[in-house]
C-alpha cells in the first residue's frame, strides 16, 4: 500500500510540475541539444549547492519537491536551500521541459561515516538529474544494516528524454580516496567504488545500472526478508566501468519479494552511442562531485588481425578499483576490453 501511495505521489507531483509542457514536448521525437541551457543550469547548481554537508539535501536548480511523508511537501523549499535528510521521506525532481527551461537538479549527501571519535570519512553523494523520484524505504531492518536515511530507497526515472544534455538519471558516487560504500535500491544490495548511473525503477519494468567510474558489485538476491531459494542468483556480480547491467522490475511486488527484481542479465559493454549520451556527466560542477567523470572512447582498430577492440580512458583513475579483479591467474573477459593485465 505504501509503495502504491508513493508511486501515486510521484505521478501527481510530476504532473503538477510539467503539465504545461506536455503538449509541446510530446511532439519532439529526437532529443534536443541544450548545451547553453545546461551550462546555465550547472552554473546555478554549482553556486546554489556550494558548501552542502554530509546529511543534507540541496535544491540545486528549478523544480524540486521534498516531502516529509507520502503527501506533505516541505514548504518553501527553494533554490539554494539545504535540508537535513533525516525527516525527508521522498524527493522528486522535474524532467526537462523546453517550454520554460525547467530541469530539477538536486544534490544529496549521506551523513559522513564516523571512523573514530575524532575522524569521519565522506559517504555517498547522489545527484538527481531531471525527472527522478527517490523514496526512503523505511525498511524494518534498516538500523541493523547501518543504512542512513535514503541510503535504502526505491526510485523511478522519467522515460522521456527531450534534451540530450538534460536527461533524467540518478547518479551515485563514492569518494575515490576512501573505501567503497553500500546502498540498497529496490531491495537489492549494491557496493560502489566509483560512480554509477541508475535508470528505470517505478513502473518502467526494469532497473539498469551503468558504471562510469570504478566498479559496482551487486548482491542480486539479498532481500530484507533473508529468504533465498535454490534457483536464486546468489553470487556477487561485478560490473566495471564501461559496462552496464539490467534486470526486470515488478513494481506491484514488495521490495523484499523474490518477484520484485528479476534475474540480472549478463554485463554489457556500453555502446558508442550510449557513451555519447553520458557526456553530460563530464560537466558536473567540480565542487559537487568527488572525482571528475571522463567518458572513455571505444578504440576500434582498423584492418584485420588479432588486435581487439578496447576502451580508452584519458587517465587511469577510473580503472584503479578494477585492477584487483584483473591481477589474478584467470582474469574476467572485461579486463582485456579495459586494457588491464
Amino acid at each position: 500500500m505504501k509503495r502504491m501511495l508513493q508511486l501515486a505521489l510521484f505521478v501527481c507531483l510530476l504532473g503538477l510540475l510539467s503539465v504545461s509542457s506536455l503538449a509541446v514536448d510530446a511532439q519532439v521525437t529526437q532529443p534536443l541539444v541544450c548545451t547553453r541551457f545546461q551550462q546555465q543550469a550547472f552554473n546555478e547548481f554549482s553556486t546554489a549547492c556550494a558548501g552542502t554537508e554530509g546529511g543534507e539535501l540541496c535544491y540545486g536548480f528549478n523544480a524540486v519537491v521534498a516531502t516529509e511523508d507520502q503527501t506533505t511537501p516541505i514548504e518553501d523549499f527553494e533554490l539554494g536551500d539545504k535540508l537535513p535528510i533525516d525527516p525527508i521521506e521522498s524527493v522528486v525532481s522535474q524532467p526537462y521541459a523546453r517550454t520554460n527551461d525547467t530541469w530539477g537538479l538536486s544534490l544529496l549527501l549521506l551523513p559522513d561515516i564516523q571512523v573514530s571519535q575524532t575522524e569521519t570519512e565522506p559517504n555517498l553523494r547522489y545527484i538527481l538529474f531531471g525527472g527522478v523520484q527517490l523514496v526512503d524505504t523505511d525498511e524494518e531492518d534498516a538500523a541493523e544494516t547501518g543504512y542512513a536515511p535514503l541510503q535504502s530507497f526505491t526510485f523511478a526515472t522519467d522515460q522521456t528524454n527531450l534534451c540530450s544534455d538534460a536527461p533524467s538519471t540518478l547518479f551515485i558516487q563514492s569518494d575515490c580516496g576512501f573505501a567503497d560504500r553500500r546502498f540498497r535500491a529496490e531491495g537489492v544490495d549494491f557496493t560502489i567504488d566509483g560512480a554509477v548511473v541508475l535508470t528505470g525503477g517505478g513502473t518502467s519494468g526494469y532497473i539498469q545500472a551503468t558504471v562510469v567510474y570504478g566498479v559496482l558489485t551487486i548482491q542480486p538476491d539479498v532481500y530484507s526478508d533473508g529468504i533465498a531459494e535454490a534457483t536464486d542468483q546468489t553470487q556477487p556480480i561485478v560490473v566495471p566501468v564501461g559496462y552496464s547491467i539490467r534486470a526486470s522490475l515488478n513494481a506491484n511486488e514488495p521490495i523484499d519479494s523474490e518477484d520484485h527484481v528479476g534475474p540480472w542479465g549478463a554485463i554489457q559493454q556500453v555502446s558508442r552511442q550510449q557513451l555519447l549520451t553520458l557526456a553530460y556527466l563530464q560537466n558536473i560542477p567540480g565542487n559537487l562531485g568527488y572525482c571528475p567523470i571522463n567518458i572513455p572512447i571505444i578504440r576500434q582498430p582498423s584492418g584485420s588481425g588479432g588486435v581487439r577492440t578496447t576502451l580508452r580512458f584519458s587517465s587511469s583513475a577510473p580503472l584503479e578499483a578494477v585492477l584487483p579483479y584483473c591481477q589474478v591467474a584467470n582474469p574476467p573477459a572485461f579486463c582485456t576490453y579495459l586494457g588491464l593485465p
